[in-house]
């Protein structure tokens, strides 16, 4: 028996076979699967990295042909792959993960830290096992002071979510996307329609535990800005999207989804600041450094002597 996997990151089929070691990587020319699919053209739409097709070889002689078989002798069946995602176990994180919001003091060694300890896993097992935490890149999108707002509409599949609102767009990072950035990108493309590709720019880490699925997830906050160029939702039946002002983002914030209304109340305390600021010092820090500076020129103003 041998399974076939599309493998996005390679951009060919690889093949597999049984042996004592587990599963092995066939070396052979797989002359076999371009027949097959010559034969069986519902093969070559195999989904890479989440699906496989099982070939076994069989005696055409003894064994009579059935539903789902090829020609000479081969019979097969899709299957399904486990999504293999992204996570970093708790131990390797800034102070082990235990903090809740968002900070802005480790972000010069988290892609370094995430090529370091990450490792692709089944998603079945990662969420259900916080001693893990799958890395999710989440893009807030901006236009100048404005947030690109999404609302899911009731034609989604899960009610809960029906009419919840949302300033992220993210997911899970697969084998094919490699890194951090390669995720990122490809979300922006398969997500939003745009005829750009913004810079990004990493702000923050989330982290909420306060959930079973937070738990298991950690947020890699990013912020990019359209710069006045459009931007429209791919998947219009289940959302819906436009650039909002952040007073209309803060009328929906009790149907914002966690992550977003974190990262708006975040996003809103540090409006004022520099994006060095920003990167580097927390809200508090620059409100107390701000009264102290306005202290200071009041006393020079003071000291000034009087125009003649």
């Amino acid at each position: 028996m041998v399974q076939n996997v599309g493998h996005s990151q390679m951009a060919r089929v690889t093949a597999f076979y049984p042996s004592p070691a587990g599963a092995t990587e066939s070396e052979l020319p797989l002359d076999a699967w371009d027949d097959a699919t010559s034969t069986a053209p519902a093969l070559g739409g195999v989904a890479p990295d989440v699906e496989a097709v099982l070939v076994r070889r069989a005696d055409p002689a003894s064994e009579p042909s059935r539903a789902g078989s090829a020609p000479s002798g081969r019979d097969w069946r899709m299957t399904p792959v486990d999504e293999q995602v992204l996570v970093v176990p708790r131990t390797c994180l800034p102070d082990a993960a235990g903090w809740h919001g968002l900070r802005t003091d480790a972000l010069d060694d988290f892609a370094e830290l995430v090529a370091r300890e990450g490792s692709f896993r089944p998603r079945p097992a990662m969420e259900v096992d916080p001693s893990f935490k799958q890395v999710i890149p989440y893009l807030v999108l901006r236009d100048a002071d404005r947030f690109f707002l999404m609302r899911r509409t009731r034609a989604g599949g899960d009610a809960r979510l029906h009419d919840r609102y949302s300033i992220g767009v993210g997911g899970h990072l697969n084998p094919g996307d490699v890194d951090l950035a390669g995720g990122l990108r490809r979300e922006w493309s398969e997500e939003l329609a745009a005829d750009f590709e913004p810079t990004f720019r990493l702000v923050a880490l989330l982290n909420d535990d306060t959930t079973d699925v937070g738990s298991v997830h950690l947020g890699a906050v990013y912020v990019a800005d359209a710069a006045g160029r459009p931007v429209a939702i791919r998947e219009t039946e289940k959302l819906e999207g436009a650039f909002a002002e952040p007073a209309e983002v803060a009328a929906v914030a009790d149907r914002l989804e966690s992550w977003s209304r974190l990262a708006f109340e975040y996003l809103e305390a540090t409006r004022a600041q520099s994006e060095t600021r920003y990167a580097e010092v927390e809200p508090w820090a620059w409100a107390r450094l701000n009264q102290r500076l306005r202290a200071v020129r009041a006393r020079r103003a003071r000291l000034r002597p009087a125009a003649a």
